[in-house]
């Protein structure tokens, strides 16, 4: 890449080392930083399920209230279509936060079920809980669930939720991970190289990066004449080094470790490739359906008491999950794309 090229010219000019220590500084803190706003909308991610699941417990109450109040109703000859409309808004609000169904019992009562397990059956209500990982510093390793707590079964549910879930659980730790294999690739190829190389003084080096993923990398290196440049050991002349970094040719080695197949350049922009990709079909999708499902609610509106139907509560789902990934997707996106111009090429 470019420091390093101009470096592989020009051995002995300080002010192309200090380029290159430069360039890999700010290529260490832009992979630092795309770690970290990773993390950050993982915390992000999960502040929002947490209200989600908040009020999804109060609109669980609500709807176990309106059951009972329904029940008397009908008990005593007397119509509740209005209390039932209410019933419905609150199902509707479930649908889309949850992929919750209703199902209609006795005396007008409905019970409310998500992902197979029933929250709703007529005055009892069960309590809703987000369970798992707690810091994005879990991410990938301890999954995030809902589950009925204290101690109840686990849920998938569908909605904003479920597309809240999979964002903490597939999609950021996916990214990180690959955001993880860039910056090893580059640690690793560039520290195979320098340590067959040789320095301004022509003393053999060790390692020029350190770290376990793009969360620490750092520049080990700080003095710009232990930069190894050189790939031929240095000539001894009665005990004096006569030509120390005679040569460029280590420093012209990593430099194609940029453009080499497979390596970190490549696998950032795959990365990147495939995450505008997924950003637009997720836009493209959540758009979509939200479309046909306002077209499906005008029509259920139009008929006063009528409860959701599969049909809509399946576009509701869809539409709240893939919206949900699509808010995700875009912002690492941008993220990502800042992080490529500010520092170009992976191996600069």
């Amino acid at each position: 890449s470019t420091a390093w090229s101009q470096l592989s010219t020009r051995p002995t000019d300080s002010t192309s080392r200090i380029a290159v220590l430069s360039s890999a500084q700010a290529l260490a803190n832009g992979l630092r930083t795309a770690s970290s706003a990773i993390g950050d909308q993982w915390t992000s991610t999960r502040t929002n399920a947490l209200d989600v699941v908040d009020e999804a417990n109060a609109t669980l109450t609500q709807i176990a209230d309106l059951n009972r109040v329904i029940q008397a109703t009908v008990s005593r000859g007397n119509p509740a279509n209005e209390l039932m409309d209410q019933r419905d808004v609150l199902v509707a609000s479930l649908s889309q936060s949850l992929g919750a169904t209703a199902t209609d019992t006795t005396d007008g009562m409905v019970d409310v079920v998500v992902a197979g397990n029933t929250l709703v059956s007529g005055f009892g209500v069960s309590r809703l809980g987000v369970t798992g990982g707690t810091s994005a510093t879990t991410m990938g390793t301890a999954p995030v669930t809902l589950s009925i707590v204290p101690g109840g079964s686990v849920l998938q549910p569908g909605g904003t939720l479920g597309g809240l879930l999979s964002t903490m659980n597939t999609v950021l730790p996916g990214y990180q991970t690959k955001l993880d294999g860039v910056a090893m690739a580059v640690k690793d190829g560039v520290n195979g190289l320098v340590k067959t190389g040789y320095d301004q003084d022509g003393a053999g080096v060790t390692d020029f990066y350190a770290g376990s993923g793009a969360r620490d990398l750092t520049v080990l290196v700080t003095d710009p004449r232990r930069v190894a440049a050189s790939a031929t050991p240095p000539v001894i002349t009665g005990g004096v080094v006569t030509n120390a970094s005679a040569d460029g040719g280590l420093a012209d080695k990593v430099a194609q470790l940029a453009t080499a197949p497979g390596g970190a350049d490549a696998t950032y922009r795959s990365m990147i490739t495939t995450l505008g990709i997924e950003s637009r079909s997720a836009i493209s999708l959540s758009t979509t359906a939200a479309s046909v499902l306002k077209q499906v609610d005008e029509s259920r509106l139009s008929v006063s008491g009528v409860s959701l139907d599969e049909e809509m509560t399946n576009l509701l789902v869809f539409k709240q999950s893939y919206a949900a990934a699509a808010r995700v997707v875009t912002a690492i996106d941008e993220m990502l794309d800042v992080l490529i111009n500010k520092t170009g090429l992976v191996g600069r």
